[in-house]
Parts: structure tokens; sequence; C-alpha cells
């Protein structure tokens, strides 16, 4: 065990060969040890140091502990603010949790000497004047923001009349107004910040927008603005009642910004509502969510933008963390098509980064190709849903984390997953591949069932094709979503991962499509194809999501939230969109947990005769009662028939799962009451996993498994079994026409 952490990424996750790679790593300092290894072939016990390929920038190179740029804000150009001597600022705010141990800024204006600063303190709105960094003024609203509720929140000041701080709600329905004296002028020419301060370096790079700011706004806001004169109570009173501030006749106003999310303006930008003063959205806040104008009657925010003109602003924040490189290299031109690590390595800890190098656009296609699900790995990132988890209650197996687990728990300079929350309690809906992904590793155990899962799972996939000489291409989703079927072109056999859970429209349209021109699909996992997925930016590449309120979630959409800003298209589950991941595998989604994993049992139809060759030579039964996942090829998460909801009629069912425990429970969309003791795989038999084949009108072949845990079973006893031999005749059938 080491304290001890090196954590790296790359400029991409996927690659043509010789194509340029920019790597970056941060860690205690000293020096490093870089190289390329092939991980095909590679699990958590194989020899990484017999797998080096030559590289021209494998070497020597020197590292230190590197800043992140972490946590959103807006930030204004330099305003002009009229030389009045007069100056205020404000906007409506929305916190859930207006509690913190720091200050929440709702904005600042700045000069490099003077600033005048509004932020949430303890519950309540506090001005502050400061000069040269000491705090020469101050004033504190006797109301408290109340949480989940929308407040008009601002502050002025003048060399006249002093500081003054104003909050009002509609509730209350008269404005709290407190002023002291300032006995300074207000800076005349300043950086506006929303929703941070001593913001710096911020720049654009790849299309994203990152910078660092301190003490963060948790929450949203909305119409915020700089006035060059003092505010009244009348003032106050006419802007409460505009649905943009800017309308107001008596405000003489120096900026004031529109946070709509509009269709033709990138996901950074702001609109201007006087005289095109810039403003920039930095570390990707979430747009596309309801403001106080919001009504209910309409559902997104493509139709009224005015409703959804607001911005909520997280302290994690994140579109690139922005660490300088540590190198920046051309891969080698030979390299074919599989997955490979940039390996950094130090003397008490080391990091391996995996690359996917994908085949060249036009050139020879291997047989097989296997999608990586990164869309999937992007929304697990970095997940920390083991703190304040009651174990006990979803497993009996124990928790197990490893190294790397421990030490990045609680540390936010890599971000967290699409299953955290953030601070302030609200849903995490982006996740950026700029940035260390811990848990994205070849040899990195699910710390809920000590099991690989995702990428490592995929590993163990990896290495049994190699091990049976099995030629094949590997690529991602990524890919999928670009190029659509093009990216299929000239291969025989899609392999996806053990759980491919997020989609774009235009990946399941190029799986589909594939199928349907003739294309044969295994699915060798479950829970795939169930949430509607976003690309907000494919370079750095950022996905969203929004959950809505159905599936299985750790969150759930805020009323009027579930509404994709990158595509602009309804979220949730690509059940509810009618796009079923019956239509594509024939299965769906059953039923998770993480008890032990079970074996197959097969059916009465998989004797026929006709699914012989399924068959050939397994003498075991059940099938796959043994495995890395939990002991077991039927577990974790569980696909089953429906025929109502798009299994084609003609789909043969030769084999399912049968007796899982209680830690197994039916998908929460498919439980419209909850009765006592409903749902558990000891009581409700849906709650199993379905082995079955068909062939698409198109005459396309489609197999699937329904279970994530099928790949940990691949190589037990050498891969010598029944679930390796199943996999082989099917694969090897598919492979001939």
């Amino acid at each position: 065990m080491t304290d001890e952490l090196i954590a790296a990424y790359t400029d991409s996750l996927t690659y043509e060969a010789g194509a340029p790679l920019t790597l970056f790593a941060s860690g205690p300092v000293g020096t490093v040890n870089v190289e390329l290894i092939a991980l095909a072939g590679q699990t958590v016990d194989s020899d990484v140091d017999a797998a080096r390929i030559p590289w021209g920038a494998s070497g020597k190179y020197s590292i230190g502990e590197q800043v992140s740029c972490i946590g959103s804000f807006l930030i204004g150009s330099l305003t002009a603010t009229g030389g009045s001597g007069e100056l205020s600022l404000g906007a409506h705010i929305w916190m859930p949790r207006p509690n913190f141990d720091s200050d929440q800024t709702v904005g600042s204006i700045d000069d490099g000497s003077t600033e005048l600063r509004l932020v949430v303190r303890d519950s309540r709105l506090v001005a502050e004047l400061a000069v040269n960094g000491r705090v020469t003024a101050a004033t504190s609203s006797t109301r408290v923001v109340d949480p989940h509720r929308w407040f008009f929140a601002a502050a002025s000041l003048s060399a006249d009349s002093g500081l003054s701080v104003y909050l009002w709600s509609a509730e209350w329905k008269t404005l709290h107004a407190v002023t002291v004296a300032a006995g300074g002028n207000p800076p005349e020419s300043a950086a506006v910040q929303f929703g941070a301060s001593k913001t710096e370096a911020v720049e654009s790079v790849r299309g994203a927008v990152r910078g660092r700011g301190k003490n963060f706004f948790n929450g949203k806001i909305q119409s915020p603005f700089v006035a060059a004169t003092t505010l009244t109570s009348k003032i106050v009173d006419e802007l409460v009642m505009l649905d943009e501030v800017v309308a107001s006749p008596t405000l003489a106003f120096v900026g004031a910004w529109d946070l709509s999310a509009y269709a033709d303006q990138p996901a950074h930008s702001v609109r201007s509502l006087i005289g095109g003063l810039a403003a920039t959205l930095v570390n990707l806040p979430a747009s596309g969510v309801t403001g106080r104008l919001w009504t209910g009657k309409e559902m997104s925010f493509v139709h009224d933008p005015v409703q959804w003109n607001a911005v909520h602003f997280h302290q994690e924040d994140l579109v690139d963390v922005g660490w300088r490189p540590l190198l920046q290299a051309p891969l080698p031109a030979d390299l074919p098509s599989a997955v490979y690590g940039v390996r950094v390595s130090g003397p008490n800890a080391v990091d391996t980064v995996p690359i996917v190098v994908v085949p060249g656009h036009g050139g020879p296609r291997r047989p097989v190709t296997v999608v990586l699900p990164t869309f999937t790995y992007l929304a697990y990132a970095n997940e920390q849903l083991y703190e304040g988890l009651d174990h006990a209650a979803v497993s009996d197996k124990p928790l197990v984390l490893d190294d790397v687990d421990r030490l990045r728990q609680g540390r936010l300079e890599f971000g967290i997953s699409m299953y955290d929350h953030h601070a302030d309690g609200s849903g995490v809906m982006y996740s950026s591949a700029s940035r260390p992904i811990l848990n994205m590793r070849y040899d990195n155990r699910m710390w809920l069932s000590g099991s690989p899962r995702h990428l490592s799972a995929e590993m163990l996939l990896i290495e049994w094709l190699t091990k049976f000489d099995i030629e094949f291409d590997v690529i991602t989703d990524l890919e999928l979503h670009r190029r659509g079927i093009e990216a299929l072109v000239g291969t025989k056999v899609v392999i996806t991962g053990s759980h491919p859970e997020y989609h774009t429209a235009e990946t399941l349209d190029a799986i589909a499509g594939f199928t349907a021109s003739g294309g044969r699909l295994m699915y060798l996992g479950a829970n795939g194809f169930y949430w509607v997925t976003g690309v907000v930016s494919e370079s750095p590449l950022v996905v969203e999501i929004r959950r809505g309120h159905a599936g299985i979630r750790t969150w759930e959409s805020y009323p009027g939230e579930t509404v994709l800003t990158s595509t602009r298209e309804q979220g949730g589950l690509w059940r509810y969109r009618g796009r079923t991941p019956n239509l594509i595998a024939g299965v769906g989604m059953a039923a998770q947990g993480w008890g032990s994993s079970e074996p197959y049992w097969r059916t009465e139809a998989s004797r026929s005769g006709e699914f012989d060759w399924v068959f050939d030579g397994v003498d075991e039964e059940p099938i796959g009662d043994y495995g890395r996942v939990m002991g077991g090829a039927a577990g974790d998460e569980l696909d089953r028939v429906d025929y109502s909801l798009g299994t084609p009629t003609d789909a043969v069912v030769l084999a399912s799962s049968r007796s899982h425990t209680k830690y197994y429970q039916r998908v929460i969309e498919e439980v419209a009451m909850n009765f006592p003791g409903y749902g558990g795989g000891d009581q409700d038999p849906e709650v199993h996993a379905d082995m079955v084949c068909f062939t698409t009108v198109g005459g396309g072949k489609v197999f699937s498994v329904g279970s994530i845990a099928w790949s940990g079973s691949l190589l037990e006893n050498d891969g010598k079994n029944g679930v390796s031999r199943i996999t082989e005749n099917v694969l090897r059938e598919f492979m001939k026409d």
C-alpha cells in the first residue's frame, strides 16, 4: 500500500496509427518513466512488462503536482463602469443548499485593487468591499436565503450612500435591504465574474473554455447584471417584475446577460443584452435548466428559452482539467488496431492510461470489431458511490477498496461521475474525458463486487479473442457516433462490451443499420442501449445525460430539466422514446444486483436441433457456474426477453438464469406498485437473464447473453468451459458469411 498517486490522461481516447498523442500527468515531484504497452491479452494477472512496444517517446520525464481547472463560473470582458461613483451588481439566484462552509460567490467586480463582491455566507446574503485584499466594508441581509426558492440578490456601492445589500423573495413580497458606510469608490474598469471570485487562467482549448477560480457558487443564477447606478426599493420592485432586467428604464446598465440555451450558440457562449458586451461560461455549468419564470406549461427550453433563462453552477463542474502536457509525440505508424496503454511509472506509483488504436479510414478491416462503450466509462468516471453507502443493503460481498480508490476518495481535482451528486445535491449531467479517469484502467476491480467491470471486463474479452487467434479490430462508440454505419463497413461481426448502457441516436442507428443490412451482432453484456446520451463536444470528448424520472438512477432530474442541451431532444430512458434495447438485442434491462452470479439452464427450444451448433462441444449443465464476476456467468445486471417491448417474435430463448438472490431486484421502471417483498430475485421469476438468438429482416443475425458477468467466465479453466465454447461457436458461425 502506498500513499503516492500518479494520475495521467491523454488528449483523446482513440487514435489512428501514427497520429499525434499528448500525455498529461501529475504526481509527486520527481522523475517518471513513460512507455507504450500492448494491452491486448493483458489482464490484472498478466505481465505488463513483457508487452512493451518500441516508441520514440518512451523515456524519462520530470513531473510534479498539477492544478486542475474545476468549478464553473461566468466571466465578462473588462467593463467600463462609467466613472459615476455608483455601481450595482446582482442576479436572481436559486440554491438547493445555501449553507456551505465557504463563501458562495454570486458576483464580483474586481479591477485588481478594489473588489465589490456579493456572496452567500451561512445562508445570508453578504456584500463586501475589499481594497488591496482587505475588507473595508461589509453588510449582511437580515433574512436568510431559503433552499429551493428564487431570490433577487444584489449589492450597491457609492461614495455617498455607502454599501448596500438587497434580498427579495416573491414569498415575502417586501425587500430586505441593509446599508452601511463604505468609505470607498467603486472600481471604474473591472473584470466581471458571476459564480466565482478571483478567476484566472481562463482560456479556450479545443472548443472548451476552462479556468480556475475561488469561492464557487452552488446553485442557479439568472439575469446577471452590472449597472452604473445604485439601487432603490422602487428600482428593485421594477426589476423583479421584468422578464429581463435590461428592460428597466431607470437603471443605467453596464452589462446584462441572457443565460438561455440557444441552438445557434456553443455551450460556453452567453448572449449579451447590452451593446454586445461579451461573457463566457467557464468549465461547463449546466444550462437548459428552469428559471424563475418557468410555469410548467412548457417542458422544453427549445420552445420557450425565456423560461429556462438560468444556469446551474457547481464547484465540481469540469470540461478539461487543463494540465500542462508531459509529452507530445506521434504513435508508431505500424500499430494494428487494438487497446494499448501509456504507462507512467515512478518509484512508488504507476498509472497506465488506456488508448484505442482504431482502423484507418478506408483501410482493410478484420472480420470482427469490438466496440468499447466509452460513453458508459465516462458516465461512471471516478464515481465515489462507496462514500456513505450501506454496502450490506445491496450486496453480500465484502466492500473492496483498492489503493487507487482509497487515494482518489474525496479528491475533486479529477472530477466526479454522472452517478454522483454535486455538493448542493443536484445530479451530475456532464462528463469529460479530459481528466484522469482512474477507474477506467485495464486492472481495475469494481469496489462493489471486487470484480472486473467496464474496461477491465472488456480486457477479459480481448484476452479471450487473442487466446483463440480470432482477428479483430477495436473501435469505440465515439466512432459509431461520428461515422455511423460507415465505421463498420468491411467487418462481419460486431461484439459489444459488457455494459454498453449509454447511447446516442447516432450509435443506435449505426448498430441497428448494421444488423438490418445483414451484419452479425454479439451482445455479450447487459443493461445496454438504456440511457439517452448526447455528445456536447468530440474534442474534448464530453457527454451529457438527463436522468428524467424513471429508470435505475442515483438522482433524478429537476422538473422541467429533462431535455439535453447538446441534442435538444428528450433525455431519460430510450425505452420511453420508443427505442427499446429489445429492438436491437432481443433482450432488455430486467434486474441488477451484486449477490452471487448464477449459471444458465438450457431451454427445450435449444434442444430442437436448430441450434445444436451453438452448443456443440458443451457438455456442462448448468452453463457458467463459475467466473471472475461473483462466481457465475449471469450476474451484476441482467437482461431478459420481453415481446411487448420489441423482442422479435422469432427470437428463440436458448438458456436462462434462475434462482437469483434477494440482492437482485427488478428494474424500477417495471415496478408499478411497491408491494412488500415484490421484485427480489428470490421471489420474482422475471429476475433472470436470457440467452437469445434471432435473424433480422435484412438477414442479419443477433446473439445476446443478457448478463454483464458473461465475459468474466470466458477464461476460466484456461478457456476450456461452456461459456467460452458457446461464444466461440457463435462467433465462428457468424464469421462464415
